[in-house]
């Protein structure tokens, strides 16, 4: 790769500068200056993509579910998942698709990780009025899993004897299915109300990762 080129990548990846400035900068069009920045990053996604972010498959879930069982005492769970906000300025010509909820622009980063805070899946660049269950109903991810394609583990025995499915710990944002739950938001039953006081320390650890 021409060393022109990285010098180029490196100052926008540095200072998140604007086309407009490298074009200014390194007497470059802006057409060009943003080919060489989507080519270098989609280079850089296809060498360390599988390195860092490996395909899930069952072997990594139960991997990952010991994991959260052994720093959370919570089973079967087999990756946290939640979204961020991460600000940008307002793209020319872009109205309101920018604009969330806190009246900032953004986009959003949807991500999975496992009980050491590593990501396990990301899905980044939705546009910041979307919610993060928009976002993901309409990402891979979700079709997997309402595919039942995900590879995720056949339900097994918890200690007391009863099968339980393996699940992906999410917050309020997200609708319930067989593999994904959330915490007890409602006033009820008191057994409903430890569910959720035990599942809080498992997601606390997708807090901790990227919403911090």
């Amino acid at each position: 790769m021409p060393i022109f080129i990285v010098i180029i990548f490196s100052r926008y990846l540095a200072t998140g500068c604007s086309l407009a400035e490298l074009h200014f900068t390194f007497r470059v069009g802006k057409s060009t200056a943003s080919q060489i920045v989507r080519e270098v990053t989609g280079e850089i996604w296809s060498v360390l993509s599988e390195k860092e972010i490996p395909p899930l498959n069952p072997d990594l879930f139960l991997e990952i579910a010991q994991g959260f069982q052994d720093s959370t005492d919570f089973p079967h769970c087999i990756v946290v998942l939640d979204g961020k906000h991460i600000r940008l300025v307002q793209p020319e010509n872009s109205g309101s698709l920018f604009y969330n909820y806190k009246k900032k622009f953004s986009i959003v980063l949807l991500a999975m990780c496992d009980a050491d805070y590593k990501f396990t899946y990301i899905d980044v660049g939705s546009y910041g009025k979307s919610s993060n269950s928009g976002i993901f109903k309409n990402s891979a991810l979700y079709d997997q899993l309402s595919k039942g394609s995900l590879d995720i583990p056949a339900a097994s025995p918890l200690e007391g004897g009863k099968l339980f499915p393996y699940v992906i710990l999410a917050d309020q944002g997200f609708a319930m299915s067989e593999n994904l739950i959330r915490p007890y938001g409602g006033k009820g039953l008191s057994d409903e109300k430890i569910f959720s006081i035990t599942e809080s320390p498992g997601q606390g650890g997708a807090l901790n990762v990227h919403l911090g």
